[in-house]
């Protein structure tokens, strides 16, 4: 009873997100907030291609937009800029055969970089993951997004995109 009781307490604590989410509701999810995002990333590896990070928050680039080396928890960032309401995140894994390295996703928030918040786990490999950030109704407010391959690897994706409603300052 108490082991049920303690996982209960887990998911209102880090309720499951949803990951197809359709963040194409401007209502909902508002617009997209990370095209002037900078990226930055745990390592770099002889396949990285650092022109190319940016497109990351454009169109995406095919097969990825960054590649880090074969590392423990390997992570992208997004610096959005300043702190903002974050509703969604759109993440389209690496478009070639070796997408299927990603088989999950840790979702972390922070406002300095320093202090990172775990808000989910997505399970993969996926094409392309529409995960929706909301806390209830409300936006989550933060700074910086990063991405963590929870297990050791490479870590490629092809596009993200996060999404927000509002500003704040």
């Amino acid at each position: 009873m108490l082991l049920v009781s303690l996982f209960a307490a887990m998911l209102v604590a880090n309720p499951p997100v949803p990951v197809d989410a359709d963040l194409n509701d401007a209502k909902t999810y508002g617009a997209v907030i990370s095209r002037e995002a900078l990226p930055r990333v745990s390592s770099t590896s002889s396949w990285d291609e650092p022109e190319h990070h940016l497109d990351l928050f454009a169109e995406g680039h095919a097969p990825y937009a960054f590649h880090t080396s074969d590392e423990e928890r390997p992570w992208l960032q997004v610096d959005l800029g300043r702190a903002q309401p974050i509703t969604g995140i759109a993440i389209t894994n690496r478009t070639d055969g070796n997408g299927a390295r990603t088989t999950a996703l840790t979702i972390s928030l922070s406002d300095d970089a320093i202090a990172w918040k775990e808000i989910a786990t997505i399970d993969g490999p996926k094409e392309r993951w529409n995960v929706s950030l909301l806390n209830g109704e409300s936006p989550r407010i933060a700074r910086y997004v990063r991405l963590t391959l929870p297990s050791k690897g490479f870590l490629h994706l092809s596009g993200v995109r996060v999404y927000g409603r509002g500003s704040k300052g």
